[in-house]
């Protein structure tokens, strides 16, 4: 799977972006669960519960992927700062372009897992961890969290231009001097 650029993130349609979210919502949701795995004397039903949040986001990749099968969800390679920070970037495009939508429900689960992930790289930097994650009250507050998850990184933020900017052809006219 290729790995998608804040570029490519900029020139999807609102919907489509809108549905990326709760795709990766669901996948998250799923691999927050499977975090606990090594917790003893956990209930059946949370058993039941991973299964269900596995089952819901298998479904809702296959209708994605049906529907958009060149576009490919973020894959995330944890193996260097660098690459978890270029995840960040990607998922602060999405959300930033799913932030137009009315009546979206922030990503939550999403925003854990990242957490989960700057922990484990301030862990393999030898950084002290996050503060305790604080789920975001609104989609500024969410990419702020990004931004700062990818500062944690050792990365910089990098400016984009908004989508608005990204689609309209450049207005400098140049002459020959």
């Amino acid at each position: 799977m290729s790995q998608l650029s804040e570029n490519a993130i900029a020139h999807l349609d609102a919907a489509q972006a809108q549905e990326l979210v709760r795709v990766m919502e669901l996948q998250a949701f799923w691999e927050n669960l499977r975090e606990t795995v090594g917790q003893k004397d956990l209930p059946t039903s949370h058993l039941k519960d991973r299964q269900k949040s596995y089952e819901a986001y298998r479904s809702r990749l296959a209708a994605y992927t049906t529907k958009y099968r060149t576009f490919p969800l973020p894959e995330l390679t944890q193996n260097s700062p660098k690459w978890v920070a270029q995840w960040f970037r990607v998922v602060k495009a999405i959300l930033q372009r799913t932030n137009q939508v009315a009546g979206n429900e922030l990503p939550v689960h999403l925003m854990l897992k990242a957490h989960r992930l700057a922990d484990r790289i301030a862990v393999r930097l030898k950084k002290s961890p996050l503060e305790a994650f604080t789920p975001p009250t609104t989609w500024e507050a969410a990419v702020l969290q990004l931004d700062a998850l990818i500062v944690g990184s050792g990365e910089q933020v990098q400016q984009q231009p908004s989508p608005v900017e990204a689609t309209q052809p450049d207005a400098t006219v140049r002459t020959a001097a």
